[in-house]
């Protein structure tokens, strides 16, 4: 075989074969002989095995380097990561969406509150939030889960799915955009309330804790006991301990709270619909349409620009202006929702 004919991708030709190539390649000489040329090709043999062996160690030794080197930037960045003192951080368990008014937090371990200015800041474990007697805030936990608190509310966010209710009104919602995962409990001296894929709020008045289900199920543990909260029941646990079970309309005036700090979503390029479906998952009112053309153009109509910091039925007139459609508030709080009349 010449020594340049080609080859199969990956074929390796043994040290001997190549050697001999080589030597037949110089042309044709005089024959020596047989014993000098076997020890000729045999110096020549090892000489090529030790060159090819030198190549292979400096290439190991390359991609050896590149790993380690690799190996050192990645422990860099983790060590950066860590505090001097040697400690873990926490973890980040939730991040603020929306601020209304003043908002005060105070980290783990630590006594002193200050003020919250920057409304998408992330929180870790064992932060604590209150909000000012005219402020609101909303939050999503890392879970996807809402969380909104009202005036005069104080929290303490134990993990990504749970949070002690110090003070105040906290309201939780597991359905639209939460991930399937740990339900999200509000812990408070009186009783623990863990949430089965709902909306509902939890209030501590006084000596009397209140919770109240807008949607879905809550389980209530309390005093050795376990109750069961549906949408549009309200249970209310006084001082000597009791359980009293009235109800709520998931459009009572009092959720309105709720709605001001809802985080509104990305309805740019978007069709009415889903502008719709969100108003009625944070409202409670059901949407009903005039006839199958309004349903038709709803679901084709395409909205622009943006709705943050709006509340649902501000961001809903304010959209629904830009197109020929419009809503009118039935009696029982359905949103009809109609062409507007031609003039």
């Amino acid at each position: 075989m010449n020594i340049d004919e080609p080859r199969t991708p990956g074929e390796t030709r043994p040290e001997t074969e190549v050697v001999a190539d080589l030597i037949r390649n110089a042309g044709r000489r005089a024959a020596p002989p047989e014993a000098a040329y076997r020890q000729t090709l045999e110096v020549a043999t090892n000489a090529w095995r030790d060159k090819t062996d030198r190549i292979r160690q400096r290439r190991r030794f390359a991609r050896l380097a590149t790993s380690i080197a690799a190996g050192v930037a990645t422990l860099a960045v983790l060590f950066a990561l860590v505090p001097r003192d040697g400690t873990v951080p926490p973890a980040q368990v939730a991040t603020l969406e929306r601020i209304i008014g003043r908002i005060e937090i105070r980290a783990a371990g630590e006594a002193e509150w200050r003020l919250l200015r920057d409304d998408t800041a992330s929180l870790a474990a064992g932060a604590g939030l209150r909000t000012g007697s005219s402020s609101r805030a909303g939050l999503m936990f890392a879970g996807g889960s809402s969380l909104r608190l009202a005036e005069g509310t104080e929290v303490v966010l134990d993990t990504a799915a749970r949070l002690q209710l110090v003070a105040g009104r906290a309201y939780i919602d597991s359905g639209r955009g939460a991930r399937a995962g740990e339900p999200v409990e509000i812990v408070t001296p009186t009783a623990t309330a863990i949430d089965v894929g709902t909306q509902f709020e939890v209030s501590l008045l006084g000596e009397t804790y209140r919770l109240r289900v807008r949607e879905g199920r809550v389980v209530l543990r309390h005093g050795g006991e376990s109750s069961d909260g549906a949408a549009g029941d309200q249970l209310l646990i006084g001082p000597d301990g009791r359980l009293e079970r009235t109800s709520i309309l998931t459009t009572d005036a009092d959720w309105q709270w709720v709605e001001s700090v809802a985080a509104a979503p990305d309805i740019n390029e978007q069709p009415v619909t889903e502008l719709l479906d969100w108003v009625a998952r944070e409202t409670g009112r059901p949407i009903r349409y005039k006839d199958s053309e309004v349903e038709r153009r709803a679901a084709t109509t395409i909205l622009h620009g943006s709705i943050r910091h709006l509340a649902p039925l501000e961001a809903l007139g304010v959209m629904l202006a830009t197109t020929n459609l419009e809503y009118v508030e039935l009696p029982d709080g359905t949103l009809l929702i109609q062409t507007k009349p031609t003039r």
